[in-house]
């Protein structure tokens, strides 16, 4: 019976997170290879590690964008795109494909790793569409309290009043989750305590993969 092979570093299949993959290009290859063509990148990249994945090529354009121009922050389509393959999904520009409120909150965190921009107008307004339709309308004290502004506009326009202070309160009297949330404020709550879990696990596994490199 053969033996399974192991992934190749750059291979799809290696599942290297956007910033390990960011540190390993850096390391490597020096800051230059931002600025090099497409197609040296690929050879230079397939000399050193053999093969390349498809996906792990369009992940290197989206940290490649993140560090040399500012679109990230000020078109939502690219925001969508390269979040997409922070998420570790292939970016599909044919479809829309709006993250959810967790999601976001890992790219926004992920971005300042690369660079740090005033967000777009435009993408403000997409991701509040997005965190609404995923059920969160609370941002305070979140990597996403820069969209409560604009929440606060979109209210305005809709003859719209959140309670806030019922979700500080609810936030405040738990550390944990809500087991069966009762109240919207609880519902809010489960929701911010849902996004700092996914980024304490996201933050760690992003560690572990760092420290592998050194």
């Amino acid at each position: 019976m053969a033996l399974v092979r192991v992934a190749g570093k750059l291979e799809d299949e290696s599942e290297l997170h956007l910033v390990t993959l960011s540190v390993l290009l850096l390391q490597e290859l020096g800051a230059d290879y931002l600025d090099w063509e497409p197609a040296h990148l690929w050879e230079e990249l397939e000399e050193r590690y053999g093969r390349v994945g498809v996906f792990t090529k369009e992940r290197i354009n989206a940290l490649r964008a993140l560090h040399t121009n500012s679109a990230f922050w000020e078109e939502w389509e690219v925001f969508e795109k390269v979040t997409a393959a922070i998420l570790g999904e292939m970016p599909i520009f044919s479809l829309v494909q709006p993250p959810e409120a967790e999601e976001i909150a890992i790219a926004v965190i992920t971005s300042q790793r690369f660079d740090r921009h005033e967000y777009s107008h435009d993408v403000k307004g997409y991701l509040v569409a997005a965190c609404l339709d995923d059920g969160l309308w609370y941002f305070l004290n979140t990597p996403l309290e820069f969209l409560h502004d604009t929440l606060l506009e979109y209210d305005g326009r809709t003859n719209l009043e959140r309670d806030f202070t019922s979700v500080d309160a609810a936030l405040g009297a738990q550390a944990d989750f809500y087991n069966d949330p009762e109240t919207a404020a609880e519902v809010q709550a489960n929701k911010v305590r849902e996004i700092e879990l996914v980024l304490r696990r996201y933050n760690a596994a992003v560690e572990k993969q760092l420290k592998g490199l050194r």
